[in-house]
């Protein structure tokens, strides 16, 4: 008789990209180490095919696994392989005025609305993951995951470096005491709670604190990173770009930038040539971290010779091996990839998101960070930093980025 196929279900945040790609890395590795292992994800479709998905076919021999009568994703872009996704946005994450702050009343507000239809969401997950015959959920890092698993009878991994609860917890103290104040109170006790019912905590570097209870459970692992396929020299040899020339990589993640930039005037000169992101380049801001607004040819202005903009198939892990300097946020996936490749990074502080503080923490104790004020950011003042950071480059430390492979295992033995 054939063993049945194991079932792993990843909950991601649909917050920004580094939540997704570092779960698709994992999930990668863990279908190495147990090829017939069924893996299925759930988020926000719309990151999956950001970052290069394509639409089933009818003919794909994969379950939809969508209960609202959608059409499934699959991620392609990172993989030979794909991997279903049940479209679906199930956690409240954080709203941005633009790629570098958080706007808290807006964000308290939609926690606490979408905390009110909580109890319905977990039920409905349940019922889901019951249904699809599951037999571990990984959850980076959507709470109600948590519960519903419990719920449905299955073993669960928390993934993170750092939660919801402790993200809203550092807003309480600057929301005025109202009815509404209160409220979000609840959410951050809830938030934190939904955690606590995982049966496994895998903690992340460069991660924020918890709760006593998952502290006392918690096990580091190595830094989860998507592995490069083309060095520096490849890639420069592939753009035409000799080593003589110093090149910074401009990107915010997933995030659109929300802000216009003048690119004549940022600073450059002959020894400097700019690779920019498309979600840098597009002025508008749709607030949970998409797309939005127009690009610079929209506007009928040409990029200036030392600026181009990064192909949209490109994968970006090479960008970073190739650039001298990556500047953009703080976030990690932009921080582990860059501390991979030893790639200096120069960030410009993000308002409102206590997470940054030890992310910065692990990039400057690996010698790779170089601040920027937003205001010099904004106004193309960038040399001091830039130079600064081309400096630190020979002595940026290795990291341990055997993280996926590690948390594949560990998976494997949950089955």
């Amino acid at each position: 008789m054939n063993e049945r196929k194991r079932n792993v279900v990843f909950y991601v945040s649909s917050h920004g990209l580094g939540h997704l790609t570092r779960c698709v890395e994992v999930a990668h590795a863990l279908r190495l180490l147990a090829s017939e292992t069924h893996i299925t994800f759930v988020t926000r479709g719309s990151n999956c095919e950001i970052l290069g998905a394509r639409k089933l076919r009818a003919d794909d021999d994969f379950e939809d696994g969508n209960t609202h009568g959608g059409r499934s994703s699959c991620i392609t872009h990172m993989l030979e392989e794909t991997f279903p996704v049940r479209d679906r946005d199930l956690d409240a994450g954080a709203v941005q005025l633009d790629a570098f702050t958080i706007d808290v009343d807006a964000t308290r507000d939609a926690a606490t609305a979408f905390h009110a239809s909580l109890d319905g969401l977990i039920a409905e997950e349940a019922v889901w993951l019951a249904g699809a015959g599951a037999d571990l959920v990984v959850s980076d890092v959507v709470g109600l995951a948590l519960p519903a698993a419990r719920r449905a009878g299955v073993k669960s991994v928390l993934m993170t470096n750092f939660s919801w609860g402790f993200i809203y917890g550092s807003f309480v103290d600057v929301l005025t005491r109202t009815r509404a104040g209160c409220a979000f109170g609840d959410v951050v006790a809830r938030e934190d709670a939904m955690l606590e019912e995982a049966d496994l905590f895998l903690r992340l570097p460069g991660h924020s604190s918890f709760s006593q209870t998952l502290e006392r459970r918690a096990k580091d692992v190595p830094m989860i990173v998507r592995a490069q396929r083309e060095g520096r020299e490849a890639m420069r040899a592939r753009f035409g770009i000799g080593e003589a020339t110093k090149v910074c990589l401009v990107m915010v993640g997933g995030h659109a930038l929300g802000m216009a930039l003048d690119w004549r005037d940022v600073y450059h000169d002959d020894d400097w040539v700019y690779f920019v992101t498309a979600s840098v380049l597009g002025g508008g801001f749709d607030g949970r971290g998409g797309r939005g607004g127009r690009g610079a040819d929209d506007d009928g202005v040409s990029m200036p010779p030392h600026v181009r903009v990064v192909p949209p198939d490109a994968f970006i892990p090479d960008l970073v091996a190739m650039a001298d300097v990556v500047l953009g946020k703080v976030g990690y996936g932009t921080v582990s990839e860059c501390l991979a490749a030893r790639t200096p990074l120069v960030y410009v502080p993000r308002l409102n998101f206590a997470e940054e503080r030890d992310i910065v923490s692990l990039l400057t104790a690996n010698g790779a960070g170089v601040e920027m004020a937003r205001e010099t950011f904004v106004c193309g003042r960038w040399a001091d930093a830039l130079e600064a950071a081309v400096a630190l480059r020979p002595h940026v430390v290795r990291v341990d980025a055997s993280g996926a492979r590690t948390v594949g295992a560990m998976l494997l033995s949950m089955l």
